[in-house]
C-alpha cells in the first residue's frame, strides 16, 4: 500500500468510528483514544507525503499544518536559507513562529512532532509574544521558544517587527487610495469627497493650515476627528486655550500665526507613520514634519516662520560629501551622472523610501544596485558602475519592494526627510 491509499484507508476508518452514548464513559474515552490515534496517523501520512519523491534530494516539500499549503524547498542542501520561505509564511500569513534549522533532517524530525496549532497550544507548546505601539497591536505564537537561541531571537524578532509594520503601511494604502472620503473642511463649510488628499491640501493652501503630507499620516479619519472636537471646544490647536468665541479663535490663530499643531502634544503621535518606522524617537524630535513644525511653543509665541529645507543636511550616495539637499542633487548630477529627481517622480511615496534605503543598502555592502554584483571593495564598486553605466540607473522595483527597505541603513537619513511632493510645489501667497 502506498502513503496515499494509507491515507484514504486511514480517513475511512476515522469516519466509521461510531460516536458512542453519554452514559457509557468506557465507550467515551475508548471513542476519543481512537480519534486521537487516528489523528495522529494522518498528520503523520501528511508530512510524509512530502518526501515520497526522494529521486531528487535537493527537492522537497513541506505541507503547512495550519493552512495545508504546500511550501517547496528547492535545495535542502541549503536549507537554512530556503527554510526562510516557510518561515516568513507562517509569520506573515498566521503570525506563528517555530525554531529555525540548519538541516532538512533535523527540521523534519521535529516538524513531525507538530500535528496542529490547536494540539501546540493544548500541549503547553506555545507562548504569545504581542507588538504594540499606540493603538496598533498584533499577538505572535511562537512555538517551542526554549528551542530559540540568542541568534534566532533577534533575527525573527526584526521579522516580525517588519510584518508589523508592513501592516500598518498597507492599512496607510489603502487609507491612501479610499476614494469614498466624505468630510468637510475644519475651517470652512466646504465638502470633500473623494481622496482625502483634497482636503489636506486645501487646508494647506486655502488656510495656510498644514498637518504634513497625507501619504505620512494613518487613520486620517480620527485625527482629524480629534482636532473638529478641539475647534468646536474654541480651542486654539497650538497653544490650546480656549476663547470665547469662533471669531476670536480665528483672529488668534490668525495674529499669533498659530494654524499649525503644538509639537509637544504626544496624542498626536499615533497619527503620523515616522513614529512607526522609528519608535524611539518623538515626531519632532526625528523630522519636524517636513521642517513645517516649528518648536517655538517656549519663545514668547514668537513666530518664526517656516524653517527652510536646507537646514537638513544630506550625504551623497557615492562620496563624503555632505551638503544641503539641492546642492547634493546638483553635486551627484555633475559628479557622479545619477539623478535623484528621477526618484521623485515615483508615484508611491512609499516606493521613493524604500529606493533610497535600497540604494544605501547595497553601496553600504559594496554591491552594484542594478546587476547585484558585489566587489572587494567600495572603489571597484564605483568603478564597475561609472563604466557600466549602473550609476545613472535606477533598480527595478522587484529588487527593493520588499518591508526590510522601509528601514533607514543609517540613523537619520537626510534624504528620507525630502521624499514628499510639498518641496517642488510653489511659495503660496496668503
Amino acid at each position: 500500500m502506498n502513503v496515499y491509499d494509507l491515507c484514504i484507508t486511514i480517513k475511512r476508518k476515522q469516519s466509521t468510528i461510531r460516536v458512542p452514548q453519554a452514559e457509557s464513559i468506557g465507550e467515551i474515552l475508548n471513542y476519543f483514544q481512537l480519534v486521537s490515534i487516528y489523528q495522529q496517523q494522518f498528520h503523520f501520512v501528511l508530512f510524509h507525503l512530502t518526501m515520497e519523491n526522494k529521486d531528487n534530494k535537493n527537492n522537497e516539500q513541506i505541507i503547512c499544518f495550519i493552512c495545508k499549503e504546500t511550501i517547496s524547498i528547492e535545495n535542502v542542501d541549503n536549507f537554512e536559507s530556503e527554510m526562510n520561505t516557510f518561515v516568513n509564511h507562517l509569520i506573515f500569513v498566521h503570525k506563528v513562529l517555530i525554531p529555525k534549522f540548519k538541516n532538512w533532517d533535523d527540521f523534519s524530525h521535529y516538524y513531525s512532532s507538530i500535528e496542529s496549532l490547536h494540539k501546540a497550544q493544548y500541549n503547553d507548546r506555545c507562548s504569545p509574544l504581542i507588538l504594540t505601539r499606540f493603538n496598533k497591536e498584533a499577538t505572535y505564537t511562537i512555538i517551542d521558544k526554549v528551542q530559540f537561541n540568542e541568534e534566532d531571537e533577534s533575527s525573527i524578532r526584526k521579522t516580525i517587527e517588519k510584518d508589523f509594520l508592513e501592516n500598518i503601511l498597507k492599512g496607510a494604502q489603502n487609507e491612501r487610495n479610499c476614494t469614498n472620503f466624505n468630510r468637510s473642511c475644519l475651517f470652512c463649510k466646504k465638502i470633500f469627497n473623494q481622496n482625502r488628499s483634497q482636503l489636506f491640501d486645501h487646508l494647506y493652501h486655502d488656510h495656510n493650515f498644514f498637518l504634513g503630507h497625507p501619504d505620512n499620516i494613518i487613520d486620517s479619519n480620527e485625527f482629524l476627528d480629534i482636532l473638529e472636537n478641539k475647534l468646536k471646544l474654541l480651542q486654539c490647536l497650538y497653544c490650546e486655550k480656549n476663547f470665547k468665541s469662533w471669531n476670536v479663535l480665528k483672529e488668534h490663530m490668525r495674529k499669533k500665526a498659530h494654524k499649525l499643531l503644538n509639537p509637544n502634544n504626544r496624542d498626536y503621535d499615533r497619527f503620523y507613520l515616522i513614529n512607526y518606522l522609528c519608535s524611539d524617537k518623538h515626531w519632532k524630535q526625528i523630522k519636524q514634519e517636513n521642517d513645517f513644525y516649528v518648536d517655538n511653543y517656549n519663545n514668547n509665541e514668537e513666530w518664526c516662520d517656516w524653517i527652510e529645507d536646507d537646514k537638513q543636511d544630506c550625504l551623497c550616495f557615492f562620496c563624503s560629501f555632505k551638503g544641503k539637499f539641492d546642492n547634493i542633487k546638483q553635486h551627484m548630477s555633475e559628479n557622479h551622472h545619477f539623478d535623484f529627481s528621477a526618484i521623485l517622480l515615483l508615484e508611491d511615496f512609499y516606493d521613493r523610501i524604500k529606493m533610497v534605503n535600497f540604494i544605501r543598502k547595497r553601496l553600504f555592502t559594496n554591491q552594484c544596485f542594478i546587476c547585484d554584483n558585489k566587489f572587494d571593495n567600495f572603489e571597484l564598486l564605483i568603478q564597475h558602475m561609472l563604466s557600466t553605466k549602473h550609476v545613472s540607473e535606477l533598480p527595478p522595483k522587484e529588487m527593493f519592494n520588499h518591508p526590510e527597505y522601509y528601514f533607514p541603513t543609517y540613523e537619520d537619513d537626510g534624504f528620507l526627510f525630502f521624499l514628499d511632493d510639498f518641496h517642488d510645489e510653489p511659495d503660496v501667497v496668503v
